[in-house]
This record gives C-alpha cells, structure tokens and sequence, in this order.
C-alpha cells in the first residue's frame, strides 16, 4: 500500500478544496478541514521544512499551481493562513497576490 507523504497530501487537499464548486461545500470544508489538520501535526512535530519544501515544489509547477494554492490558502481561516505563512517564511500577501 502506497500512503502519500502528509506535507503532499495536505497540499492536495487544500488544491481539491480550491477547486470544488459552491455546490461541494461540504466537501470542501472537508478538504480545508483535512489540510488545517495535517498543518498542524507537521508544525506539532517540527516538520515545517518538509511542508515549506512541499510547497515550493508544488508552487513551482507553473501558475496554473500557483493561482489553484492562492485560491486554497484564501479558503483557509485567517489563523491557518498566518501558520502556513509563518512555515513558509512569506508574508501573506505573496500567496494571495497574482
């Protein structure tokens, strides 16, 4: 059995959440939900660099990435965006920027 690297699947998460309709929103409250939680534990176990590297791996796929991260990031809580900025030593307005 293959289980994904949680900093991956916590993107995943956050890019499927980015990318369900108004009709899904259960489900995509699911996938927030799921995201918040796996950012937590990383942080919770000290492996932010994991999901700092994650990321950038992620962000550097090309802006089609990009622009499905910043529409995830805006649909997270405030406090989770100030988290996820604070591992990846950015400030919140770069991600939200395009």
């Amino acid at each position: 059995m293959l289980v994904p690297s949680p900093q991956r699947y916590a993107i995943h998460k956050l890019i499927v959440a980015s990318r369900r309709g108004p009709s899904a929103g259960a489900k995509r409250e699911k996938d927030l939900h799921q995201a918040r939680l796996l950012t937590q534990a990383l942080e919770a176990t000290r492996r932010q660099d994991d999901l700092a590297f994650a990321f950038m791996e992620a962000w550097d796929k090309g802006e089609n990435w990009r622009e499905t991260i910043r529409r995830g990031l805006n649909l997270f809580d405030a406090d989770t965006r100030e988290t996820v900025n604070t591992i990846l030593g950015i400030p919140p307005r770069n991600w939200c920027e395009s």
